[in-house]
């Protein structure tokens, strides 16, 4: 992981500690100023970081789930050694989940379309102002499941599937 976020999370976490005192050690109205903002800038750089570090781990998972299946691995547990000399042992196997998101606006599918097409449907109840994606997904994944037919009109605005993701967990 090579990103210039990265060195400058260490300094924010060796300035973590003394971020925190100068919050409980703040009485005026400036001191307190300064400690939010300080607090602010320091969740900031983290979230940048933890960014580099999702992007770092997804570049990493699918040719590790290649590997895997290569190798006929299931899962696998793994040792990390963490901070101050402690070791974590993590599970890492692949999940399966299923995805249905609206197509691209410019394939000319709107929020405008896809309420129209569900409403035509006699799915008014997933769409208020606009669609309830997660109330879409339901019902597609509990359609899939039952062996029910996919209306045509559904697949022109929405696609779904499922992905494999490679997960880690203790």
């Amino acid at each position: 992981m090579t990103t210039p976020v990265l060195p400058r999370v260490a300094d924010a976490l060796a300035c973590y500690s003394q971020a925190v005192s100068q919050v409980e050690s703040a009485r005026s109205v400036t001191e307190r100023l300064r400690a939010f903002a300080t607090l602010g800038a320091l969740r900031r750089l983290l979230d940048d970081a933890l960014k580099s570090v999702r992007a770092e781990e997804d570049r990493l998972a699918e040719p590790l789930i290649k590997d895997m299946a290569a190798d006929g691995l299931a899962s696998a547990n793994i040792d990390v050694p963490f901070l101050e000399n402690k070791v974590e042992r993590f599970n890492i196997h692949t999940r399966r989940e299923f995805f249905c998101q609206k197509k691209a606006d410019r394939d000319g599918v709107t929020q405008e379309t896809v309420c129209a097409v569900l409403r035509q449907l006699g799915l008014a109840d997933l769409c208020q102002e606009t669609f309830d994606a997660a109330a879409v997904k339901g019902r597609l994944r509990e359609w899939l499941a039952n062996g029910t037919e996919i209306p045509r009109e559904l697949r022109s605005v929405f696609q779904w599937g499922e992905v494999t993701r490679l997960v880690s967990s203790k």
